[in-house]
């Protein structure tokens, strides 16, 4: 009998990339709201109705619109939010009835509007439900709006506090220099909100580890433990699973995958949580689920690291 030898735990590390909907169309002076046929369940999701605002704006002289977003003032009230042509049009998307069984055309004309800086495009609404336009031609503006969705007209005509380019009354200019010209080509939910209060509040980071391909000859894995930096704050919730297998791409023949870790580190050698877990699996894939319930929080993935070990063959 010889002496197998091992090699010291390796250890893998990685740093998941992070990236913190309302659908709206760019067709001449109008809106639209699509409602899905919902008592079909999700293959009646394309058999529903149009809400057409026609012109909204237009007494307003507002002769296009762009960017669409959505605000949520109160479970039952809300507003939707148009970039048109030098302007910000609110839509009173609450108080306009759903369509039944045909599609509704509706006068947007009287919509109220304000000015901004710049060539309209890009409508977002912020954390305090005030909305910004950000323009093909490199400024933006912020428009105040109260409780009742009244809008405040912005100031865009002061000029920048002392040195500075922004802020400038209500609007900042993008431009670095009178030569430079950013023009943002901006659309919807740039602040994130549809996204945050629209949207089903989970999501996965999956990553996969090599092991020991390549080491030497003949050599095998052991998979020994997954642990992971995070912030996790209320309400939310971080955990990891993971699964291994023969080949570099998960395929058929991979093991199934652990149960979910949610502290760590993640054992894979205690209980046999991964299975089978052949010596042979030479690749690793880690998979963390990230869920919250609050509106105002998120679990945040800062890093993590994949603890391994190559061991000589028989």
């Amino acid at each position: 009998m010889r002496d197998r030898q091992r090699s010291a735990p390796r250890r893998a590390t990685a740093s998941p990339s992070t990236a913190t909907r309302t659908s709206g169309s760019p067709a001449w002076a109008s809106g639209r709201r699509y409602t899905p046929d919902r008592k079909k369940g999700f293959q009646g999701l394309g058999s529903g109705y149009w809400t057409m605002f026609q012109g909204p704006g237009k007494n307003a002289k507002v002769q296009s619109a762009m960017g669409v977003a959505v605000d949520s003032r109160t479970p039952k009230r809300y507003f939707a939010w148009v970039a048109g042509d030098k302007a910000v049009v609110r839509i009173p998307a609450s108080d306009t009835p759903l369509p039944n069984g045909q599609d509704v055309l509706v006068d947007g004309a009287n919509y109220p509007a304000v000015k901004i800086a710049g060539q309209g495009k890009g409508v977002g609404v912020d954390r305090a439900q005030n909305v910004w336009n950000v323009s093909g031609d490199s400024s933006a503006t912020r428009i105040l709006v109260d409780a009742q969705g009244n809008m405040k007209w912005p100031d865009i005509f002061s000029p920048p506090i002392g040195a500075n380019r922004c802020p400038a009354g209500d609007r900042c200019n993008t431009k670095d220099s009178p030569k430079s010209s950013p023009a943002p080509y901006t659309y919807s939910d740039f602040t994130g909100f549809g996204l945050t209060n629209f949207t089903d509040p989970k999501g996965f980071y999956s990553y996969l580890q090599e092991g020991c391909v390549g080491v030497q000859n003949g050599w095998n894995t052991r998979w020994i433990a997954v642990d992971w930096d995070a912030v996790v704050p209320p309400n939310t919730t971080l955990a990891v699973r993971a699964r291994s297998g023969a080949t570099a791409k998960p395929d058929d023949t991979w093991g199934a995958w652990t149960l979910p870790f949610p502290v760590s580190p993640a054992d894979l050698i205690a209980g046999d949580a991964l299975s089978p877990n052949y010596l042979a699996d030479a690749y690793l894939q880690v998979e963390f689920h990230l869920t919250s319930n609050d509106q105002k929080s998120a679990p945040t993935l800062k890093s993590f690291h994949i603890l391994f070990a190559c061991d000589p063959g028989i």
